[in-house]
This record gives structure tokens, C-alpha cells and sequence, in this order.
């Protein structure tokens, strides 16, 4: 096997203007020319993208935007509909026993369902850095 390869690397040797023909022009030459296609893909690329966002945008903008505040408001009016009095009550006084003070000193600004665990998980964090803190 090695007596064939060095059969291969001397034919190459051999033929004229393979390997022994290189030159800086011939380097520099390949090395523009390379470039000049990383250069021109790129550009492709970014008008394609560009292309893409401009057809979103004009896309978006046919249809009718909807008043979110609205939305938002009765998002809120309903999530706290399903919560009955008792159930208020309870959450107060599990808030009140965990945080250690009487319910006239917390301040509670909504209370509403959470589904959604990574925030969840980073108000539980909050709330563990706070009570060391403390």
C-alpha cells in the first residue's frame, strides 16, 4: 500500500502545472475569488431575509389589529370570575402563614392562575432569595 501511494505522489509530482506551478497570483487569485462568493452568498442571503420580512410586514398590516387593552381587561375580569370568596380567603391566609405577617400588612395587587412554570419557578425563587434576606 505505501508503495502505491508513493506511485501517486510521484505522478503528481510529475505532471506539469499540477502542484509545482503554484504562485502568490495564482494564491491571491483563489483567495479573491473565494471571498467574492462568501461574499455574494451572504448578500443573497440577506435580501432573502429581507424579502421575507418585508412580505410578513405587509402581510400583518392587511390584517385588522385588535384593541388589546380590552382583551386584557376582560382576560383579568374573567380569570378572577372562577375564584369564589372561599377560595380568596384560602390563599390570603396561606400567603399570610407562610410570609409570617398579618394580612393587614401585605398588599395583595391580583390574584390570578398561573400555567406557566419557568415564571413560576422564578417567582418561587424570588421569594426563597427574599426570606433569607430577611
Amino acid at each position: 500500500m505505501v508503495n502505491n501511494l508513493y506511485v501517486v505522489l510521484a505522478t503528481i509530482d510529475e505532471t506539469p502545472g499540477y502542484i509545482t506551478d503554484l504562485t502568490l497570483e495564482t494564491g491571491i487569485s483563489t483567495t479573491v475569488i473565494g471571498m467574492g462568493v462568501v461574499f455574494l452568498v451572504l448578500i443573497a442571503l440577506y435580501v432573502l431575509f429581507k424579502g421575507i420580512s418585508a412580505l410578513d410586514t405587509a402581510q400583518s398590516k392587511k390584517e385588522p389589529k385588535e384593541k388589546k387593552t380590552k382583551k386584557s381587561k376582560a382576560a383579568a375580569v374573567d380569570a378572577t370570575a372562577d375564584l369564589d370568596t372561599q377560595t380568596v380567603a384560602a390563599i390570603v391566609a396561606a400567603v399570610e402563614v407562610y410570609c409570617g405577617k398579618p394580612a393587614q400588612q401585605l398588599r395583595f395587587t391580583a390574584i390570578r392562575r398561573n400555567n406557566n412554570a419557568w415564571q413560576s419557578s422564578g417567582t418561587a425563587d424570588i421569594i426563597h432569595s427574599r426570606q433569607q434576606n430577611l
